[in-house]
């Protein structure tokens, strides 16, 4: 697994990726930490976790979590 965060819209514009501790010998971690420095109040950033490969053209397992950051 993977998370990622970036603007909103701008995927070129990211904050910080993380790979969450785990393993395959037991599930990921349920927290972690992600470093939003740069962004402000009212800004939006996206939080895009990705998981397994999918095959040929299935983009495998993804989720996003959009956050508005606060003053």
């Amino acid at each position: 697994m993977v998370v990622s965060a970036f603007v909103a819209g701008d995927a070129a514009t990211e904050f910080d990726e993380e790979v969450p501790p785990g393993g395959h010998s037991r599930p990921p971690s349920r927290s972690l930490t992600l470093d939003l420095n740069g962004a402000g109040p009212g800004d939006v950033v996206a939080l895009l976790v990705r998981g397994g490969n999918g095959r040929e053209s299935d983009p495998g397992d993804f989720g996003t979590i959009r956050v508005v950051i606060t003053g």
